[in-house]
């Protein structure tokens, strides 16, 4: 039903394998949802608590988690609504015909991730229309999730990729590294690894850290980094 009508009426979402999205598909996704599971109570609900229309939108530095739902009231006083769909970690998963986990449903393609992402956040704007909070890991969004949707979980399996990184490194956090920066050769520890290496190198000039030590903070990639 939401899947078939996206894949018919979307500009960019030809395929359950898709390359490219935008925020109409978003919009799109929405309608149908409110229309066939809601009864269209989530867009009459926001028009009554808010004069601002729900933003609907991806986003490129959304990375540890498929989406994001937020309730925003201004200094004047005016409540506004979001949901944002994470693009690298949808994108980085469903690739050469992978299949992912989300919610506790598989799914075989992209679309089924971005259905069942935006069926998770739906969940958490029907939570903040009807009672001004939300929170997925207690038992009333659990039995919504349940009830609306089968979803059989409230966190996602998808890949990070961070995760994705790691698994192509035998570096940690902790592990000692040597690095080349302006010419010369640099040593320190790994502090953290997102998509580069944060490590920390002793110095003078540094700040100084838990351990009483001084240090230098630099951001490297990780191809450049020899474990010592």
């Amino acid at each position: 039903m939401v899947r078939a009508d996206v894949l018919a009426r979307s500009r960019l979402i030809q395929s359950p394998h898709f390359l490219r999205s935008a925020e109409g598909d978003l919009r799109l996704l929405f309608e149908n949802y409110d229309r066939h599971f809601f009864g269209n109570t989530l867009s009459a609900a926001l028009r009554a608590q808010s004069p601002v229309p729900l933003a609907l939108d991806w986003s490129g530095r959304l990375r540890s988690s498929g989406g994001v739902t937020t309730r925003l009231r201004n200094r004047r006083g005016v409540l506004s609504f979001r949901i944002t769909v994470s693009q690298p970690l949808l994108f980085d998963n469903f690739r050469n015909g992978e299949s992912a986990v989300v919610v506790g449903l598989p799914c075989a393609d992209r679309l089924d991730g971005l259905m069942r992402i935006f069926e998770h956040e739906l969940l958490h704007l029907h939570e903040f229309l009807a009672f001004g909070r939300s929170n997925c890991a207690r038992p009333r969004f659990q039995k919504l999730a349940a009830t609306h949707f089968g979803h059989a979980e409230h966190r996602h399996r998808l890949i990070t990729p961070r995760q994705r990184m790691l698994a192509q490194t035998t570096l940690r956090p902790g592990s000692l590294v040597r690095f080349v920066r302006d010419g010369q050769e640099l040593r320190g520890r790994i502090n953290r690894i997102h998509t580069r290496a944060t490590v920390l190198v002793a110095s003078s000039k540094g700040q100084r850290y838990t351990d009483g030590g001084r240090y230098e903070k630099f951001y490297v990639p990780l191809a450049l980094l020899k474990e010592i």
